[in-house]
């Protein structure tokens, strides 16, 4: 996945909704073994939006925020939730939230920077990684959502438009 950053990867129609079915099932067949009590949930109602994108990494995104949102939840009991939001303009919203104990206030303006991270053993490039894969290679856009409890990120990408689908098949991709 490494060799697709920093380059402009191929892009053919993906289907978010099947990339965190994807995702949730891989996490749930694992908390087990983790000796953790995290429930996952979906809420991929439709439609169910095609963006034009790369579908590895657009899953390697989602799968850090879910990582990051397992690793908040420390252990505990909790939920963390995949959800498609809704359409707006030519954007496909999507959410993934837990309710873990949040992000501290002194960090929420730089989470998104490499090196920032409020694991005791992180690195700090999980979220930074996953903004570069939305925003940089995807021309959308991932943000932190004010929340009372818990974290909340919402991804924006937009719609393909079946000009871009067509030539991105036939491998003329404008992008």
């Amino acid at each position: 996945r490494f060799e697709l950053i920093g380059r402009s990867p191929p892009r053919t129609r993906v289907s978010v909704h099947d990339v965190l079915r994807r995702l949730a099932r891989y996490f749930e067949a694992r908390l087990p073994s983790l000796g953790s009590r995290v429930r996952i949930e979906l809420d991929l109602r439709e439609p169910e939006p095609v963006v034009l994108g790369n579908e590895m990494l657009l899953e390697w995104a989602f799968e850090n925020l879910v990582k990051n949102a397992l690793d908040s939840l420390a252990g505990r009991e909790g939920t963390i939730r995949l959800a498609f939001v809704g359409l707006t303009g030519d954007r496909a919203r999507y959410h993934v939230s837990d309710d873990g104990p949040g992000v501290p206030a002194a960090l929420r303006t730089s989470l998104f920077d490499v090196g920032v991270t409020t694991k005791s053993s992180g690195w700090g490039v999980g979220l930074s990684l996953a903004r570069r894969i939305f925003v940089d290679m995807h021309d959308g856009d991932v943000r932190l959502r004010p929340t009372t409890s818990g974290a909340s990120f919402e991804i924006e990408l937009p719609l393909a438009e079946e000009a871009e689908i067509a030539a991105a098949e036939s491998g003329d991709s404008p992008a």
